[in-house]
């Protein structure tokens, strides 16, 4: 599937920012980087420089766990993770999967080892899945979030997990499904997201939208090409007649965007 984060210019993008959300960076990072994009400065790209460089750790995984519930940046949470997986391989994984039905559904601030689980978990592809089915049934809504999650970075590995969706309406959910099916961004923008990583081919469904009478497409339209910026021609060509946009909201979005 050919994402923005695919090209080595959306990457760059990404880079530059420093308000989208670390571990899906990662992901991307992990799966696409080339030399230029882990000498940014950026620390998803220092978590990975560091990472392709360091030598091997015989740190007890329980001793790395114990680490990881005290992290407060999810830099910090992204290399313990890397040690554990990478030096405890499966037994690694599970015990750093234990965060979601455990801490995580007893109350309390463990978004970024959450965060940081089931982007890790990611690792081991069936062993993940096999703990998101047996975690599903008894999790409450803050833990089948990051379950959700955890089944996105899997991408197609996680169709074994589908029919656990089928009660679930939540944009996450569709975006699993997006995932997993390959199929495209229609189910994407159906659901009235914005994902961070649009297939170029959308460009032509997000202009069907720019041009629509109604406002809240146009306006949906303008927000899911935020990021891709007017250096790609065609998003230019779709953001500058909606500068002229009848609509005060489309109107100065769009002229953020072009101006920038």
């Amino acid at each position: 599937m050919s994402v923005l984060g695919t090209e080595s210019h959306g990457r760059q993008l990404m880079l530059q920012r420093r308000d989208l959300p670390f571990f899906p960076l990662l992901w991307v990072l992990e799966r696409h980087a080339e030399p230029a994009d882990l000498a940014s400065d950026h620390p998803a790209a220092q978590v990975l420089r560091e990472h392709l460089n360091a030598p091997g750790d015989s740190t007890p995984a329980a001793d790395l766990m114990r680490q990881m519930l005290w992290v407060h940046r999810p830099d910090d949470a992204a290399r313990l993770a890397f040690r554990l997986f990478f030096n405890h391989g499966a037994t690694g994984c599970a015990l750093l999967f234990t965060v979601l039905p455990g801490p995580l559904s007893r109350g309390g601030d463990w978004s970024i080892q959450a965060d940081a689980a089931a982007w890790g978990a990611s690792h081991a592809p069936r062993q993940a899945v096999e703990l998101v089915r047996t975690a599903w049934p008894r999790a409450g809504g803050s833990v089948r979030r990051k379950l959700l999650q955890c089944l996105w970075y899997l991408e197609e590995a996680a169709a074994p997990a589908l029919p656990l969706l089928a009660e679930e309406s939540a944009a996450l959910t569709q975006g699993v499904r997006w995932q997993c099916r390959a199929a495209g961004v229609r189910p994407t923008l159906d659901a009235r997201r914005s994902p961070l990583y649009l297939e170029p081919d959308s460009l032509e469904q997000i202009a069907y939208l720019a041009f629509s009478t109604d406002r809240e497409d146009r306006l949906y339209a303008v927000r899911c090409l935020d990021g891709w910026g007017p250096a790609l021609s065609d998003a230019r060509r779709i953001l500058e007649p909606l500068t002229r946009d009848s609509d005060s909201a489309v109107r100065e979005a769009a002229q953020r965007m072009v101006g920038r």
